[in-house]
């Protein structure tokens, strides 16, 4: 079972600088995991020279990689920052396939608050002194910021729920321009021959039955979910949601955020869960996402025990 280390669950130590992408696959790998997954918003830049130096950093350490790209497809074609990201999913697509990964995940959008919604308002509007070459990259260390908030994190789970009752014909047509984007991207999976998997992130992708038929609409074998054991209202049956998600997934998130005495998660079943991806016959890998307030280093790893304990 390949179980991989995500860039999220370290980003106290990667804001930090005690921790660099060209670090973390060494770090994973000591730690006993197989691969990285690394987010779009902590790439220190996007040369060739330093996606050159991270391949090297994973190869030394033998891991594999997954590139989690954020991404808001419910954009119509014609509003400011459809194609700044459509170009934006196209070049990290283009940097994972560079650094040795086949499998990429992505997010709907749709959600009426998100880090994502705040790159794309940054985007039309410049920070003073900004320059067009370093307009991106302090757009997204802003974001990262605000997002890795632990206070953050809770207020916007908190309100989701809430600014997700939509009426309907406003979420349908996002659904629409959802599959119409990832339909345009079908010919660059083709050429990079990459895989995609959309998570259940909230937005359009809230409810698992929406996302699985959005995602067989795109009618691409390259396109699948990328199941995340956490990201489910309270009203909501986690793992009816997950059984139906594993049916096409390309990547999986193992969320944690608390833990008992014995090591077990508080709030998810993970015996439960790793169950129903094996029942899916699911055999790719499984990313570490810590969420909780305790130490990282050590959550990451008891995350990685409980998999190893039901996978």
């Amino acid at each position: 079972m390949e179980i991989y280390l995500s860039a999220w669950s370290m980003r106290a130590q990667l804001q930090r600088g005690t921790l660099t992408y060209l670090t973390l696959p060494a770090y994973a790998r000591s730690h006993g995991f197989c691969g990285v997954e690394l987010f779009d918003r902590f790439f220190a830049a996007h040369t060739k020279e330093y996606v050159s130096e991270v391949r090297e950093a994973l190869a030394e350490s033998s891991c594999g990689v997954v590139v989690a790209i954020g991404s808001d497809f419910t954009l119509a074609r014609s509003e400011p920052g459809w194609q700044e990201q459509f170009d934006h999913v196209r070049r990290f697509l283009k940097v994972c396939r560079d650094l040795g990964g086949n499998t990429a995940r992505v997010s709907t959008g749709g959600q009426d608050m998100s880090v994502q919604k705040f790159l794309n308002w940054l985007g039309s509007h410049p920070l003073p002194g900004q320059s067009l070459d370093n307009r991106h990259l302090l757009q997204q260390r802003l974001a990262i910021r605000v997002a890795s908030s632990a206070a953050a994190l809770r207020v916007m789970s908190q309100l989701k729920p809430l600014l997700q009752r939509e009426r309907p014909k406003a979420i349908l047509l996002k659904i629409e321009r959802c599959i119409a984007a990832l339909r345009e991207l079908r010919p660059v999976l083709d050429d990079l021959d990459m895989h995609l998997g959309v998570e259940n992130h909230w937005g359009i992708s809230t409810d698992p039955v929406i996302l699985v038929d959005l995602i067989r609409r795109c009618e691409s074998d390259r396109i699948g979910t990328c199941p995340d054991f956490g990201n489910f209202s309270p009203s909501q049956d986690r793992y009816e949601g997950l059984e139906l998600l594993a049916l096409l997934a390309k990547h999986v998130h193992a969320k944690s955020r608390a833990f008992d005495a014995s090591g077990e998660e508080t709030t998810i079943d993970y015996r439960r869960c790793l169950r129903i991806f094996r029942d899916a016959g699911y055999d790719g890998p499984f990313s570490v996402e810590y969420e909780g307030e305790d130490d990282a280093e050590t959550a990451v790893d008891r995350t990685r025990d409980l998999i190893r304990q039901y996978g």
